[in-house]
């Protein structure tokens, strides 16, 4: 029987793509934390031990690009009209030729289209980055809009 002594990584990571209502990205800070609020935490002021405004600031960065990623990003176009509808987001080990990479964007392609008049918003969370972090990844935050997660464990 092997042993294993000293720490073991059971880390993982998950993108989250989600269909919020047309015009939610276009809004000054105030307003679309505001918007985000009554849309995913309802009366709550807390996800686990965090507060509901340190995670509406976490999810305005990222939705505002203001945090650096090191992910890939895919453009899709759709098929019908050839239109630009949004991005792919995979982490830095992407590889088109391999069959998971093809299932992951075909899956994350289908809900774009299938959210036409929505702003598709991509996020991607991991527990190796802390309590904080693997609260937004485990924490089901997204659960009362259209989202779907890719998970990279």
């Amino acid at each position: 029987m092997k042993h294993r002594n000293g720490f073991v990584s059971n880390s993982s990571s998950s993108s989250f793509i989600v269909a919020f209502p047309k015009g939610t990205v276009k809004l000054p800070k105030e307003k679309m934390k505001a918007r985000l609020k009554k849309l995913l935490f309802d009366k709550d002021e807390f996800v686990g031990k965090y507060s509901v405004d340190e995670v509406l600031d976490t999810l305005h960065r990222n939705i505002s690009s203001e945090d650096d990623s090191a992910i890939v990003q895919i453009k899709c176009t759709c098929p019908h009209c050839g239109k630009d509808v949004g991005g792919v987001i995979v982490d830095s080990e992407y590889n088109e030729n391999e069959p998971r990479w093809k299932y992951e964007k075909e899956t994350v392609m289908d809900f774009v289209r299938g959210n036409p008049d929505s702003d598709i918003c991509f996020f991607m969370f991991s527990d190796e980055d802390g309590d904080y972090y693997g609260m937004l990844e485990h924490g089901d935050i997204f659960h009362n809009v259209p989202n779907i997660v890719v998970s990279h464990h």
